[in-house]
C-alpha cells in the first residue's frame, strides 16, 4: 500500500469528531470505525479519511474505498451520495475541509521522528554551546550545531545538525530550526517559528558606499536585526537580511516558501503568505494578509497595502495603495492584466489588420 501518512496511528472516528466538533459534524452513519490515516480520494483504503473540497473530488472519491468522507455542507445532498448513505458511509460536513484536514493531520498523523535526538542525549556531544548560552527545558540540539555566547533557546525547541546561532540571538519556545540554518547575531525568533534547512536569518544586507574617484566600494555596517513574530514559517534556501539601522520585521503567522529573498529593513505584516522564488528589495513594507505569487519581484522602498494579492511573476515598481488583486509588469489590476494577456496571441494579426486598414484609408500618402 502507498504510504500517505507519516505516523502510524489508529484513532476511533468518534474521538476525532469530539476533538474537532467545531470543524466537522456527522450527517450520516452511526459506526465508530478506526481511522489509520488520510489519502487522496481515488487511492484511499477503507480505513482512510478523505477530504473533498470541490465537486470534481466526488467522482474521484467514488473510485476509492474510503468509508469516511469530509466535504462541504453544500455537497452533502448531492444525488450521487444518496445510495452510499445507506451503505455504511460516514459522511461528515465542514465549512472548510482543507483546514480540517490540516488540523486533524497535525494532531494525529504527523510524525516528529525527524525531530528526535541523534543518539542517547538530547544535546549531542559534538554540539558547540557557549557556557553563557541559556538552554531551556526539553531542548534538542543536533550534531555539530553551534550556539554562541549569550544566546537564549526557549523550552521545547529543536536545533538541527550544523545549525549556527550567532551570539546574542534568541530562539523562542517550541521553535523548529532545521539542519544547516544560520541565525545572525542578536536576531529574535518568537514562539513556534519553523525555519527550514539552509535558510539564512539575519545575514548582513547588501549595502556599499562607492568612492567614485577610485571606483572602490566600501561595505556599510548593518546595526539592525531580524525580529520575527510567532508561528512564522521560513522555507529552505530563503534569506532575510538584517536591517541597516532599524530592524527587519516579520510579523506573526507569516508563511514564506522556499528560495525567497528579502533585503534589509523589510517589514511584512501579519498573516501574509509569500510563495516560492519571490525577491523583495530593501526597505519594502508589505501589509497584513497579503499573498505574493511565485516569482514576483518588488523594487526597493515601496509600500504594499494590506490584503493585496499579486499574481505569479508580477513586477512591482511602484507602491500599491489599495487592497485587491494585481498582476503583470508593469503591475495593474488583475482583471486588466488577464485581458492584456489574453490579447497577446492576437497582436500579430491585429498589426496586420491595422496595416491593411491604414493602407485602405490613407493609401500611399
Amino acid at each position: 500500500m502507498m504510504r500517505f501518512n507519516e505516523a502510524s496511528r489508529e484513532v476511533p472516528l468518534n474521538e476525532i469528531l469530539e476533538k474537532f466538533s467545531a470543524q466537522i459534524q456527522r450527517v450520516s452513519g452511526t459506526d465508530n470505525p478506526v481511522i489509520r490515516g488520510m489519502a487522496p480520494p481515488e487511492l484511499a483504503e477503507a480505513d482512510h479519511m478523505i477530504f473533498l473540497s470541490d465537486k470534481s473530488h466526488l467522482e474521484q472519491a467514488l473510485k476509492g474505498k474510503s468509508k469516511v468522507w469530509v466535504l462541504p455542507k453544500a455537497f452533502a445532498e448531492h444525488e450521487s451520495l444518496q445510495p452510499l448513505k445507506e451503505n455504511a458511509l460516514q459522511l461528515l460536513v465542514s465549512s472548510n475541509p482543507k483546514l480540517a484536514m490540516a488540523d486533524i493531520a497535525k494532531s494525529y498523523f504527523r510524525s516528529e521522528a525527524h525531530l528526535q535526538p541523534v543518539g542517547t542525549s538530547k544535546i549531542h556531544s559534538s554540539a558547540s554551546i557557549d557556557e553563557t548560552a541559556e538552554i531551556g527545558e526539553d531542548v534538542t540540539v543536533g550534531p555539530f550545531a553551534v550556539i554562541g555566547r549569550n544566546c537564549k533557546i526557549g523550552n521545547g525547541s529543536f536545533i538541527g545538525a550544523h545549525v549556527v546561532i550567532e551570539p546574542g540571538a534568541q530562539i523562542g519556545p517550541q521553535c523548529r530550526i532545521h539542519p544547516q540554518v544560520f541565525v545572525g547575531h542578536d536576531c529574535i525568533l518568537d514562539e513556534g517559528c519553523e525555519i527550514k534547512p539552509q535558510a539564512v536569518i539575519g545575514g548582513e544586507g547588501f549595502g556599499y558606499a562607492t568612492d567614485p574617484q577610485k571606483m572602490e566600494h566600501h561595505r556599510i555596517t548593518h546595526f539592525g536585526r531580524v525580529r520575527m513574530g510567532k508561528r512564522v514559517h521560513v522555507g529552505s534556501g530563503t534569506t532575510i537580511d538584517r536591517g541597516t539601522f532599524e530592524d527587519s520585521v516579520i510579523a506573526d503567522d507569516v508563511k514564506i516558501d522556499n528560495l525567497c529573498h528579502f533585503g534589509h529593513n523589510i517589514q511584512i505584516g501579519k498573516g501574509s503568505i509569500i510563495t516560492g522564488g519571490v525577491v523583495v528589495a530593501g526597505s519594502v513594507k508589505i501589509g497584513a494578509a497579503c499573498v505574493l505569487g511565485g516569482g514576483t519581484l518588488i523594487a526597493g522602498h515601496l509600500e504594499i497595502a494590506d490584503q493585496v494579492h499579486l499574481g505569479g511573476f508580477s513586477g512591482v515598481t511602484k507602491s500599491i495603495e489599495k487592497s485587491g488583486a494585481y498582476g503583470g509588469y508593469p503591475i495593474q489590476p488583475l482583471k486588466d492584466y488577464l485581458r492584456t494577456q489574453s490579447s497577446l496571441p492576437s497582436l500579430p494579426q491585429m498589426r496586420k489588420s491595422l496595416a491593411k486598414l491604414n493602407d485602405k484609408i490613407f493609401g500611399d500618402s
